[in-house]
């Protein structure tokens, strides 16, 4: 007889309804919107916010950043409850441009799919440092990772915290002076 393994966070909890909607849907959870109320819901809140203000938040869980289905760039702040919206300014750049912040978010699994492309065409010298990013990727628990543009180097939320955190941070702030004007 297996054991079963009860959450112990909200986090693992909404890791375990997003695999439940998924397999009854049959296509990805995108909308993490829809996750919080319905992880809410399922812990017997009346919404989100009533199951937030409840939730002890440590620093290694303090944002969350995602991409919403209109491809802005969301960070939200589980400690002060607050949700960034990063200005495409900020958050997107063309190719001969240096952006504002050296990362850009993606979906792991597209991650995971363009890494297995370029390792689909890569020299022989490359395989190892791409292979090592694909280990990565799949060693992930999360929907999205950070990647950074100079290094091509990936940094997901459990797996490197405090990296995470100080990307969010990053953008946070230099969307708060883009705003501002102070960086155009």
């Amino acid at each position: 007889m297996q054991n079963i393994q009860m959450p112990k966070t909200v986090e693992e909890l909404q890791a375990i309804l997003k695999i439940a909607i998924e397999e009854f849907q049959g296509s990805p959870v995108n909308n993490l919107n829809k996750l919080n109320e319905v992880t809410a819901k399922s812990l017997g809140f009346k919404n989100w916010n009533s199951l937030a203000s409840k939730v002890k938040t440590t620093n290694d869980n303090r944002y969350y950043a995602y991409l919403d289905c209109d491809n802005y760039l969301i960070i939200e702040d589980y400690t002060l409850e607050e949700e960034h919206i990063i200005d495409p300014g900020v958050y997107q750049y063309e190719e001969d441009e240096l952006p504002l912040v050296g990362y850009m978010l993606y979906f792991r699994e597209e991650a995971i799919g363009m890494l297995q492309e370029e390792i689909a065409k890569a020299k022989p010298e490359a395989l190892k440092k791409l292979k090592n990013n694909l280990n990565y990727l799949k060693g992930c628990n999360t929907d999205f990772v950070f990647k950074n543009v100079s290094t091509h180097k990936f940094i997901s939320r459990n797996q490197n915290p405090e990296q995470f955190i100080s990307v969010c941070e990053e953008f946070i702030d230099i969307n708060q002076k883009y705003r501002s004007g102070k960086l155009l």
